[in-house]
This record gives C-alpha cells, structure tokens and sequence, in this order.
C-alpha cells in the first residue's frame, strides 16, 4: 500500500503473538476435537428430541382450536386436494377443495 509515493511494508520476522496463539496445544487440541466428534450423535438425538416435542407441542395447540364436526351418512363433504397436485395444475390459482361428495359408508 503506498502513502505519498512510499511503501509501507512488514518484516518477515514480525509475529502476532495473541493469548490464544501463546496457549494453543495442538495436542489438546486434537484430542478436544476428537471428543466433540464422539458426542455429536448425542448432540443430535437431544436436538431430534426437542424437535418432536416442540412439534407435538404445536400440534397439541392447533388441535385445541380445532372444533369437531360430526359427520354423518348423506352428508355432503369437501375433500382437500394435495398441494404438489395443485401446483402442476394452474399454480397457486388451483381449487383447494374438491367435491362435494357424498357419505356413503365409514373407513
């Protein structure tokens, strides 16, 4: 970099010497990493684990808001169409719903 038509430039020999390049043992080191490496899959279960609960946390909430609705034989109902299907069609413009149909015998 030149200031004024002169270059400043560093000697080889200068060196940083930081707290962490002064402690720093390559061993130790080494063998931190290695034991991180041993307790990622425990690392990954505990989060699989918050990840179901909070799922079935949410779904708990949802489900609380849900009113149920008889249905009975003769009933007409709609039947909500799948997403991938509606997308090939005409985009985001496609019907949700299909129908109505009519009950005629319980799974």
């Amino acid at each position: 970099m030149s200031s004024y038509g002169s270059e400043a430039v560093l000697p080889f020999q200068v060196t940083l010497h930081t707290h962490c390049l002064t402690i720093f043992q390559e061993e130790l080191n080494n063998a931190a990493l290695r034991e991180a490496l041993d307790l990622l899959p425990s690392f990954r279960g505990d989060a699989l684990l918050r990840e179901v609960l909070y799922k079935l946390c949410i779904a708990c909430l949802h489900n609380s808001a849900v009113k149920l609705h008889l249905i009975n034989l003769g009933d007409f109902v709609l039947y909500r169409t799948e997403a991938v299907a509606r997308a090939s069609e005409h985009g985001k413009l496609t019907e949700n719903w299909k129908g109505p149909y009519k009950v005629t015998t319980y799974i």
